[in-house]
């Protein structure tokens, strides 16, 4: 399967180490359902978002963003089945140590 060719998603010029919110899209390889289970789809069932093991250690990460970085905060998160979307806040002003937002997602 041929994937369409993405538009880039940052925008030029824009420095992203300055403070500010920053809604984050992180994709599983090959769009696998390995995090989360969708389950209770039914006539009057509503559906429900169930963490797999890996999915449950994604959220094990996510906290620990919250508990080990200062000056960041994920303010809102949700794991999809085969995504993630966050909402990660960062403030500098404290003068704390940089780090780099790249660098936080793919620890």
């Amino acid at each position: 399967m041929t994937l369409p060719k993405r538009k880039p998603t940052r925008l030029k010029g824009y420095d992203y180490s300055q403070n500010g919110a920053y809604f984050i899209t992180v994709c599983t390889h090959n769009k696998g359902h390995i995090l989360s289970k969708i389950v209770g789809e039914g006539l009057c069932a509503l559906p429900k978002n169930t963490l797999t093991p890996i999915g449950t250690e994604v959220e094990k990460a996510i906290q620990y963003i919250n508990e080990n970085y200062i000056g960041v905060k994920v303010d809102k998160y949700v794991i999809m089945p085969n995504h993630i979307h966050l909402i990660i806040i960062t403030d500098k002003s404290g003068g704390h140590r940089d780090h780099p937002l790249q660098s936080i997602i793919w620890q």
